[in-house]
């Protein structure tokens, strides 16, 4: 009975979210999270994918009204419970957002950056010199060499989950670092070149 209530909490906070009622929105998913058995919440199959689904639309709801220590508590039960790091992938990237928000930009480039590193795509520095710079720029250069804009909008657009939220990731991280560290986003848009041409 209490799955059955949760499950419906969860889906009356979607519909409110989506209609942007978040403070409705907000109640709904807090006591759909508060009525789950505390026991079970993440033990069983069931009730860990309910769990997951609710506290990750708990933390963009928190975002979006501006809950920022509500979201911090709630990132941190997914962060400690998720089965696997894929599983993290949203309460992550919310996280991110909400310390970009606050203007917390080195802890929000951090952040995204060991994100970055679990999906594959690694930086060698935050601060690079004007010689890993210009090797960036001259190796996407040679990748870009001979491919027609044409040739470009006629590729298939991204399917891998892993690369879609890593640019999803470098999106963000590179307007942070545009006013924290300014040499790194020459890094970060090559580096998204490079995912859009290879992938």
């Amino acid at each position: 009975d209490r799955l059955a209530v949760a499950s419906i909490c969860l889906q009356a906070g979607e519909r409110a979210a989506k209609s942007s009622m978040f403070q409705t929105a907000r109640a709904y998913l807090k006591h759909g999270i508060d009525i789950l058995p505390p026991t079970s919440m993440w033990s069983s199959r069931d009730s860990y994918d309910l769990s997951l689904r609710l506290h990750n639309a708990a933390i963009e709801v928190s975002y979006c009204t501006a809950e920022f220590d509500d979201l911090e508590v709630l990132v941190e039960e997914v962060l400690s419970h998720a089965r696997s790091f894929d599983d993290s992938l949203l309460a992550r990237a919310t996280q991110i957002y909400s310390l970009g928000s606050r203007t917390r930009l080195p802890e929000a480039i951090q952040k995204g950056m060991d994100v970055l590193n679990e999906l594959g795509e690694k930086f060698s520095s935050m601060n690079p010199s004007s010689v890993q710079v210009g090797w960036a720029r001259w190796r996407t250069r040679r990748l870009l060499r001979g491919v027609s804009d044409e040739a470009l909008l006629r590729t298939r657009p991204m399917k891998d989950p892993k690369k879609l939220a890593a640019r999803q990731i470098m999106n963000h991280i590179i307007l942070y670092a545009f006013y924290a560290r300014p040499a790194f986003p020459c890094l970060v848009v090559t580096r998204m070149v490079e995912l859009t041409v290879r992938h």
